[in-house]
């Protein structure tokens, strides 16, 4: 079977979850010294397409995904890649059931440990701690980057964009928190 996806502007044919499912865990089972590359791409597929997933899709998702990150962790231990598309996918899984957010959290504090200074890790920290309802600590570990690394940024550079970006984010979460309090305080 399969099912109509987005495309470039128009619609395309993809496979049903089951097969593309069944496809990851083949590509995975065919080679397990390499398996955590398309676990990743697994995991960004899933994350892309979270909201798309069906209760039965979802029900088995879940299983896979708790096997996978035992299996991907074993084969890799200190690999922080891994931990991040694992938290990020939990991050976006939150948002249909914030019981995924604990395992975000530990797999980010995890992959943190391992790559401190990894921009990727830090912008999806940045991101739990909005999750979390703690902007402040997000603002802080903005601008602590941006100190620490202030010879590192040129104004127009990729790296200064990302985190203006994610500046800029934050403040509209924070001014729309604050709008709701007001709100609810009339």
């Amino acid at each position: 079977g399969q099912q109509v996806g987005p495309g470039s502007g128009l619609a395309r044919v993809i496979p049903l979850w089951d097969e593309t499912l069944d496809l990851f865990e083949e590509s995975i089972d065919a080679s397990p010294g390499l398996a955590n590359y398309p676990r990743r791409w697994m995991l960004t597929a899933l994350n892309n397409c979270w909201h798309t997933l069906s209760q039965a899709d979802l029900e088995r998702v879940t299983v896979l995904l708790q096997t996978q990150l035992d299996d991907a962790l074993e084969a890799e231990p200190n690999e922080w890649r891994i931990r991040l598309s694992f938290a990020n996918l939990y991050q976006t899984a939150g948002r249909r059931d914030p019981s995924y957010f604990p395992l975000a959290r530990e797999l980010l504090d995890e992959a943190i440990e391992l790559a401190p200074e990894r921009i990727e890790l830090i912008q999806l920290q940045v991101r739990q701690f909005v999750i979390e309802g703690n902007t402040d600590v997000a603002m802080a570990i903005i601008d602590d980057y941006f100190a620490a690394h202030a010879e590192y940024f040129e104004p127009d550079s990729e790296v200064a964009r990302v985190f203006d970006s994610l500046r800029f984010d934050v403040e509209r979460v924070i001014e729309a928190a604050q709008s709701n309090t007001t709100t609810d305080g009339d």
